[in-house]
C-alpha cells in the first residue's frame, strides 16, 4: 500500500474493500433498475449540498481511464451529460479562467446543477450500458491452451517456491 499508516489493520483494509464493492453494487443495481442514484453530498455549515467534492471525485474517476471516456466527452448527442459534473467539479479551479462562471454559482443555479448531474449519471449508465453491450457481441468462450497451475504445484516463474507462496499469492496494493 501506498500509505501503511492510512488503516490499522489488514482487517481494516478488507472491511474497506468490502464497503466500497457494496456501495459500487448498491449503486449498479439502482442505476440497472433505471432509478436515478442519489449521491450523498456533504452539505457546509449552513446546509447547502455544493456537489463540488462529488463532482470532482467523479472527474478523477474518469480520469483513471481516459481514453475509455474520450467517445462519451466527444458525443455531440450525449456529452452534454457530463456539463453540470465538469461545472461543479471546476467550480474553484485555481485558475480563474478554466471555471465554468465568473461570478459564483447561485443556490438556483446549483440545484440545477445538481439535478443535471444526478439525471446525467443515469444517462451515462445507459450510454455505457449500450457501449458494453456491443462491445461482447461475437465474444467467444476463452479456452486454456495450458494446463492451470495448482496452488501447491511450483511457480511457473522458475523461483523453486510453491505458485501460491510466489506469484500466485494474494496481494493488496
Amino acid at each position: 500500500m501506498a500509505d501503511a499508516e492510512s488503516f490499522a489493520s489488514e482487517e481494516d483494509v478488507q472491511r474497506f474493500v468490502k464497503a466500497v464493492i457494496q456501495h459500487w453494487n448498491f449503486v449498479a443495481a439502482t442505476l440497472q433498475s433505471g432509478d436515478f442514484h442519489l449521491p450523498l453530498l456533504l452539505e457546509d455549515n449552513t446546509g447547502t449540498a455544493h456537489a463540488n467534492d462529488w463532482a470532482h471525485g467523479f472527474v478523477r474517476g474518469m480520469n483513471l481511464r481516459r481514453e475509455d471516456w474520450l467517445d462519451l466527452v466527444n458525443d455531440e448527442e450525449n456529452g452534454g451529460w457530463l456539463v453540470p459534473i465538469f461545472a461543479l467539479a471546476h467550480e474553484h479551479h485555481p485558475d480563474p479562467e478554466l471555471r465554468p462562471y465568473k461570478e459564483p454559482i447561485d443556490a438556483e443555479r446549483r440545484e440545477q446543477l445538481t439535478a443535471g448531474m444526478i439525471a446525467g449519471v443515469r444517462a451515462i449508465y445507459r450510454y455505457f450500458a449500450q457501449q458494453r453491450r456491443m462491445a461482447t457481441q461475437g465474444r467467444t468462450t476463452y479456452r486454456r491452451e495450458t494446463a492451470k497451475v495448482g496452488r501447491n504445484d511450483p511457480c511457473p516463474c522458475g523461483s523453486g517456491r510453491k505458485f501460491k507462496h510466489c506469484c500466485g499469492k494474494v496481494t493488496i496494493h
